[in-house]
């Protein structure tokens, strides 16, 4: 059986997300009735080898051991869904019975309301969520007939470093960019300028041009016009944000000690030719 690492991992991803929903709706049956081929028993009911095959079939791009986990939690909450005198057989109804089940076990953990100091130290310890990204602001020129020496970039260089001046080499080769502008994010830096340039960039300061960087299309130069640190808020400017994110860190916790729960209470037998499938614990 996976490790219990494994599986908080897989559903916080693939259960929120409506991965596991889709496996439900699309191959995996809500009878718990126990049949000659299973290949999974959980608590005495079986899971068989033609459920893993439609919900491999149905999801193609999702890994096996994926699909044994989700397999597995699912039963486990359809035979908790049985428990409470919930369980049907329609397709449509299993969806919203699991659903039902993981709501009511979240809605137990976000009715009380957090204090602020419990705010206070999720913020603490969470702040690069709700930290400014980086954001630069670069003007960029290319020489498109420099040698492969960058000869020409090298020389409007080193009269930048000796005198801040840009010279009319500079001026002849500079190129429209939207960066240029005004301040942009990360994010936006390396979709516009590629992972080369981009990470050179974000090693320059303020008002520092880089190296030139030779590229089959010529030589380039950058100079860091402004650079905006990343920045942390004080509690109080994101107190909304905070307590939005500690309700999804609750939320993504109860589906998980509410899975692991389940399936430590449960007795899961696993054939012997899918272990293979699952890390080892």
């Amino acid at each position: 059986m996976a490790s219990l690492a494994h599986s908080k991992k897989l559903l916080l991803v693939l259960f929120i997300t409506g991965v596991v929903l889709a496996v439900m709706g699309s191959g995996v049956q809500s009878s718990i009735n126990i049949s000659g081929d299973n290949i999974i028993t959980i608590d005495g009911h079986g899971i068989s080898h033609d459920q893993l095959a439609d919900a491999q079939t149905q999801n193609p791009n999702v890994s096996k051991n994926e699909l044994l986990n989700l397999l597995i939690d699912n039963k486990l909450l359809l035979l908790r869904a049985e428990e409470l005198g919930l369980v049907q057989s329609d397709k449509v109804i299993r969806k919203a019975i699991v659903q039902r089940i993981v709501e009511q076990e979240v809605h137990k953990v976000l009715q009380a309301q957090p204090d602020e100091t419990d705010l206070v130290s999720f913020y603490q310890a969470q702040q690069t969520r709700f930290t400014s990204p980086s954001q630069f602001q670069v003007k960029i020129a290319r020489f498109n007939h420099d040698d492969n020496q960058c000869s020409q970039a090298k020389t409007v260089k080193r009269i930048w470093d000796e005198s801040t001046t840009l010279s009319a080499d500079w001026h002849h080769n500079i190129f429209n960019q939207p960066l240029e502008s005004s301040l942009h994010s990360e994010t936006l830096v390396y979709r516009q300028l590629g992972n080369q340039l981009a990470q050179q960039l974000s090693t320059l300061q303020a008002q520092e041009m880089s190296v030139p960087i030779y590229t089959h299309q010529g030589c380039i130069l950058m100079l860091l016009v402004n650079k905006l640190e990343p920045q942390v808020p004080p509690y109080i400017k994101v107190k909304d944000q905070v307590l939005a994110e500690y309700r999804i860190t609750l939320r993504r916790k109860a589906l998980s000690d509410l899975l692991n729960r389940l399936r430590n209470d449960a007795d899961i037998h696993i054939a012997p030719d899918l272990h293979e499938w699952l890390p080892s614990e």
